[in-house]
């Protein structure tokens, strides 16, 4: 069984890309499999199940994640021949456990993807993702909102805009300096030319052209142990149309711009006044991080 796995920091879009990879026929997307380790299941108290179909599930089984449980794995590339004994019929498997830190380190004949988004699209989320800690805004404020709360504390502003891309840049240095080879995936370009950059992808994995459906990914049977956004239909499928409460984020992705399933990410032009835009893009260690990546600090 081969592997892919997929780096990149968070809000990079790892588990859009790993839902695409998972329309090609034998490859399977378990998203953050470090969520199966003791460790993580320990500090939540709870332990990790299939997002579709719990403790049902004929991929994830029970069985599985006992043994998993049981050998206390402490990285995630250890459990993946636990994986493959108990699912032969997986060709390749598509992990996004996304930080380095969560690997032992040791060779392995795997394929490794690294995934970014443009700094201000990362930087846009981290700030609406950690609003209540960074600005003490409430859980569910709406992005109009949020803006206008950065545009009255702009020294906190500049403050957070350097320490979250100092966070994210020291992330990709770990992960580049860590891996040998590796691929570098701009997941917010990837609908351009078509598609090409994913067609390209397709021949580097040696699979049929066209494999990759990124405009009907939704479709496809999905088993998942964690992801931070999944299409709305599969995530009413995990938590119940009833039982979804009120996340102007979800909300955005549900009117995006978009290509099918495949969401433009731009809500940075809802969060961030023109003000705030300038102020984030004075940060040093944003326009660090843009140069590591290889992007404009100005985005288009």
């Amino acid at each position: 069984m081969k592997v892919i796995r997929i780096f990149g920091a968070p809000y990079s879009s790892t588990t859009v890309l790993g839902f695409i990879i998972n329309t090609a026929p034998g490859f399977l997307f378990g998203s953050e499999i470090y969520r199966l380790l003791p460790a993580y299941t320990k500090r939540l108290n709870k332990p990790a199940i299939c997002h579709f179909c719990g403790n049902m599930c004929n991929v994830w089984s029970p069985q599985l994640i006992k043994e998993i449980v049981s050998q206390n794995i402490k990285y995630v590339d250890e459990t993946y021949a636990i994986f493959g004994k108990h699912n032969e019929q997986v060709q390749c498997l598509v992990d996004s456990s996304k930080a380095i830190d969560r690997y032992s380190g040791e060779a392995g004949n795997y394929i490794d993807l690294v995934a970014s988004k443009h700094p201000i699209r990362l930087l846009s989320s981290h700030f609406y993702h950690r609003r209540k800690d960074f600005f003490g805004a409430e859980d569910a404020i709406d992005f109009e909102v949020f803006r206008k709360k950065l545009d009255e504390c702009s020294d906190l502003v500049a403050k957070v805009a350097n320490t979250v891309s100092r966070e994210q840049y020291l992330r990709y240095e770990a992960i580049f300096t860590k891996l040998q080879s590796f691929t570098l995936l701009k997941n917010d370009n990837l609908h351009q030319a078509n598609f090409a950059r994913l067609r390209e992808l397709e021949v580097f994995l040696g699979v049929k052209s066209e494999s990759f459906d990124p405009i009907n990914f939704s479709k496809y049977e999905a088993h998942t142990i964690g992801g931070n956004r999944m299409p709305s239909n599969q995530r009413s499928k995990y938590i119940g149309a009833k039982n979804q409460i009120h996340n102007p984020r979800i909300q955005y992705y549900e009117t995006a711009e978009s290509l099918g399933d495949f969401k433009i990410d731009d809500k940075y032009r809802i969060i961030f006044s023109p003000k705030t835009l300038s102020i984030v893009q004075k940060s040093t260690w944003y326009r660090r991080l843009c140069e590591q990546l290889s992007y404009n600090p100005w985005p288009n």
